[in-house]
């Protein structure tokens, strides 16, 4: 069943309504087409059913996309949605508190490390004796730097622990004493055995408090 002519003057006025919003945006393009449909439906008055009916749908593709237009035009207009993660959850680079590492992921980074230093066999920077730094006294590395041994020997511990000069540490080459099994009290392995039992010790300490 084809529209009648009431319908068709009814829908235009309807459609030219509703694009009367268009007279407000800066691109006046599509204004013409509007005062056309003005016109039209004035004259359409005056003419047969048929003509109506014809004009109607040549004038629908431009109604169509002009509609479209303004459908897209609104949802450009529209905010978009915060983020609605706090700010507080966030930290400061932006990413997410999940992401840093656990404490067990840690401590094989450091491991790793660790065994990477010693498989680029660097020589340690202090006396393995005396704790004295490199820099303030000539040193001769361990010679079982080849098999994982970074340990130095400063001048004068050479002479006090090994009995042996500096130019003849340095020319033949001489084991450490921790290679040797030659260590003072004071060297620093026994150094860190000592720290490692207090620290078990205070924790062995900590979880019986726990428990009882």
């Amino acid at each position: 069943m084809e529209p009648s002519m009431t319908d068709i003057i009814s829908n235009l006025c309807e459609i030219d309504a509703a694009m009367g919003t268009l007279g407000s945006r800066e691109d006046v393009s599509e204004v013409p087409l509007v005062q056309g449909l003005n016109l039209t439906t004035t004259a359409s008055m005056s003419r047969s059913d048929g003509d109506l009916d014809s004009m109607f749908w040549d004038l629908l593709p431009d109604l169509e996309s002009m509609s479209s237009w303004k459908t897209c035009t609104d949802t450009e207009r529209k905010p978009t949605p915060q983020s609605s993660t706090p700010a507080s959850a966030r930290s400061y680079k932006g990413t997410s508190p999940s992401v840093h590492k656990s404490v067990s992921q840690r401590k094989k980074w450091e491991l790793q490390k660790k065994r990477s230093s010693s498989k680029n066999k660097v020589p340690s920077r202090y006396c393995h004796v005396c704790s004295r730094p490199a820099w303030r006294a000539r040193s001769v590395g361990c010679s079982e730097l080849k098999n994982g041994c970074c340990k130095i020997i400063c001048e004068p511990c050479l002479e006090t622990t090994l009995g042996v000069t500096f130019e003849e540490a340095s020319t033949t080459g001489t084991r450490c004493t921790h290679c040797s099994n030659q260590c003072p009290p004071s060297a620093r392995c026994h150094s860190y055995q000592r720290a490692n039992n207090n620290r078990r010790a205070l924790t062995i300490l900590r979880r019986e408090l726990e428990t009882a």
